[in-house]
């Protein structure tokens, strides 16, 4: 989904962590970037529930280069069944044909 205002998740988790006392420097500047390009172009970007995570991990003094693992970890629920599904569904090795592809849910 695309929130056009805000992302009800990252206000959440801004929320979270203002009353954690976790919110600062990175939070902020997270919050400046967001400004300041409403103020150079016009326009508002809402800022996904990937940007407070990101700013957290480094308030927390996680190391940026851990950042993807953590993005997946939240992820590996889809992966998984996506993946079972393929192993129930599907033979092992095969070539994809558009009109071949049905989407189970």
């Amino acid at each position: 989904k695309i929130y056009k205002e805000e992302d009800p998740r990252a206000t959440a988790l801004f929320a979270k962590a203002e009353s954690r006392g976790l919110r600062g420097a990175h939070c902020e500047k997270m919050k400046a970037l967001q400004s300041a390009l409403a103020q150079k172009t016009g326009l508002h970007l809402a800022i996904n529930i990937d940007g407070p995570i990101a700013a957290l991990l480094l308030e927390l003094g996680l190391s940026p280069q851990i950042g993807k693992a953590i993005f997946a970890f939240g992820r590996m629920p889809g992966m998984i069944a996506h993946i079972e599904e393929e192993l129930l569904h599907e033979k092992p090795y095969r070539r994809l044909e558009e009109e071949d592809v049905e989407y189970l849910g």
